[in-house]
């Protein structure tokens, strides 16, 4: 009998940042912004895909063969960043998440 291993689960990413734009401001900038990275990155993404269910974004990606996946969800007083980090990206983690907040907390300024 073969033994069952788990399957590894991807390490998850989640963090807040606050802002004063209101909700619609707030999604307004962050549409631009996911717009400039579609044009920006297009050789080094595949497979982009975010859409927008009011004031809520889903996006997909692929880069350098690594699958991400973030919710991002924008209230009048904060954005939530929900995703997963490939594998390997995990001994950087708090450098994305840094990165992550730092790029936010310009668009929502």
């Amino acid at each position: 009998m073969g033994s069952c291993r788990p399957v590894p689960t991807m390490p998850r990413l989640s963090l807040r940042v606050t802002h004063q734009l209101g909700e619609g401001r707030a999604v307004q900038r962050l549409a631009r912004f996911v717009e400039q990275l579609r044009e920006r990155y297009r050789a080094e993404l595949s497979d982009f895909d975010a859409v927008w269910n009011g004031s809520a974004l889903s996006v997909t990606l692929s880069v350098s063969g690594f699958r991400i996946r973030g919710d991002l969800t924008v209230s009048a007083t904060d954005v939530q960043l929900d995703g997963t980090l490939p594998l390997a990206a995990v001994v950087f983690r708090s450098r994305v998440e840094q990165a992550i907040r730092d790029q936010l907390g310009e668009i929502l300024a």
